[in-house]
C-alpha cells in the first residue's frame, strides 16, 4: 500500500520532471491527469474525483487508491497546486479548508490507508516549512457532532519537501 514515501518520490518526480531547473506556470487541472496516471500505473485501483458522501451532501475527493483486490487500506488524497504566477494562498490553509474537511471527515473503514493532502509548488522559492506548519496548525473545522481524523500534509518543491500530521480539532 502507498505510504507518504511513494507519494513524496512520485510528486519530486512530477515537480522535478516538470520544472526542470525553473519554475514552470501549473495549475491543477494540468497536473491532475499526470498524477492520475501516474498513480494507475504504480498502484493499480485508482479512482479519480471519487464520490465521498460527507454528512447529507456528496462532494468529491481528487483520488482514492487501494481497493480490494488491490489492497485492503484504502488512501485518500487531495492535490494543491501553487504556478510561478499564482501566490503562495493556494497553498494555505484557509484556502485548502474545504480538502481539509473532506479529508478529515471521511469514513475510516472507507480511508483506512490514509488520508493525504498534497501541496505540489510549482513557484520559484520554496515556502518555510514553519510558517506552513503555523498556518495550518491555527486552522481548525470548530466543533460538530461527527468524527474527524488527522490528515496528512505532504509539501513538494523542487529544492525541499517536507510533511506534518493537520489535526481538525482546536485543543489537539
Amino acid at each position: 500500500m502507498a505510504g507518504i514515501a511513494d507519494i513524496r518520490r512520485m510528486a519530486r518526480f512530477f515537480v522535478g520532471a516538470l520544472c526542470g531547473p525553473g519554475a514552470r506556470e501549473l495549475n491543477e487541472r494540468a497536473v491532475s491527469p499526470l498524477v492520475h496516471a501516474y498513480l494507475q500505473g504504480y498502484f493499480v485501483g485508482v479512482y479519480r474525483e471519487y464520490e465521498a458522501p460527507v454528512g447529507r451532501s456528496a462532494t468529491r475527493v481528487d483520488f482514492r487508491f487501494g481497493d480490494w483486490p488491490h489492497g485492503s487500506n484504502p488512501c485518500v488524497m487531495e492535490l494543491a497546486v501553487r504556478g510561478t504566477r499564482t501566490n503562495q494562498s493556494c497553498l494555505s490553509a484557509s484556502t485548502n479548508r474545504p480538502e481539509l474537511a473532506k479529508l478529515s471527515r471521511f469514513a475510516r473503514d472507507r480511508a483506512s490507508g490514509g488520508r493525504l493532502l498534497l501541496l505540489l509548488d510549482f513557484g520559484v522559492h520554496a515556502l518555510a516549512r514553519d510558517r506552513v506548519l503555523q498556518q495550518y496548525k491555527a486552522e481548525h473545522l470548530g466543533p460538530g457532532r461527527f468524527d474527524r481524523s488527522n490528515v496528512s500534509v505532504l509539501y513538494v518543491h523542487r529544492d525541499s519537501d517536507y510533511n506534518f500530521v493537520w489535526k481538525p480539532y482546536a485543543n489537539s
